[in-house]
């Protein structure tokens, strides 16, 4: 999708975490809520608990900065545009909602 002056554009690209966050949190009916944080020491605390967790500590440089979703050079290869983030959100959530 091409925006004026012909810079490329998706409805998701360079969103940060809080804010994509934010959008599935409304897109379930939650309004309220607050992103914290987990110090090194509590999740590889977790991590020797939990499988799942595991996975989460061995991607933590993940989290070191803020995150950016940014998928213009998919685009570019494939010579296609992004989903909207509303119809990314309600498949996300509807695949989970089936399980």
């Amino acid at each position: 999708m091409k925006a004026s002056g012909g810079v490329r554009s998706t409805y998701h690209r360079n969103m940060r975490q809080h804010a994509l966050t934010s959008r599935f949190a409304e897109a379930i009916g939650v309004v309220d809520f607050t992103l914290g944080s987990l110090g090194s020491d509590e999740l590889n605390a977790l991590a020797r608990e939990d499988e799942l967790m595991r996975e989460v500590a061995e991607m933590g440089y993940l989290f070191q900065r803020p995150l950016t979703l940014d998928a213009s050079e998919t685009e570019d290869l494939l010579g296609i545009s992004s989903s909207s983030l509303t119809t990314m959100i309600d498949d996300t959530l509807l695949k989970r909602l089936r399980v």
